[in-house]
């Protein structure tokens, strides 16, 4: 969406952290791994196979109470310098996306509660682009490749 506007404003807003002053640009370039990986990794396999979606909710499952546990929302070096992590959202979304249906941490529930939630919402969202995907995948390189 941010390309589409001009390079203007974030539609959804999931990646607005990235226009935050404190953002390193370390951060700006790395987080480009998210538009280049899986078109790579489909052209490379010669298509989308129906068993990456299980793998993807797999990983989903797995990778969110991860994060949650294993690395902090922010380490605070000192009061004026603190450092955001939150890690695959698994702490908290910004309070700045626009689509309110996203905002699943409104009412700051317990932990747990909010990675279900998070899982629910992903897996939805995952759910609509992996369709998306695997139509065009099916479009250019025919059927879907066979497990090897």
């Amino acid at each position: 969406g941010y390309f589409l506007s001009g390079f203007r404003t974030f539609p959804i807003g999931v990646a607005k952290y990235l226009t935050w002053p404190e953002t390193p640009w370390t951060t700006r370039i790395t987080c480009t791994h998210h538009f280049w990986t899986i078109p790579l990794c489909v052209y490379a396999s010669g298509g989308l196979h129906l068993l990456s979606f299980p793998v993807g909710c797999f990983v989903y499952l797995l990778a969110f109470p991860m994060a949650r546990w294993l690395i902090p929302c922010r380490i605070v070096y000192s009061k004026d310098r603190i450092k955001y992590l939150n890690v695959q959202v698994s702490h908290e979304l910004w309070k700045d996306l626009k689509l309110s249906f996203l905002q699943i941490g409104y009412d700051d529930p317990p932990a747990h509660i909010y990675l279900a939630r998070l899982i629910c919402m992903s897996s939805l969202i995952m759910t609509v682009c992996f369709l998306f995907m695997y139509t065009i995948s099916v479009s250019v390189f025919g059927s879907a490749p066979p497990v090897r």
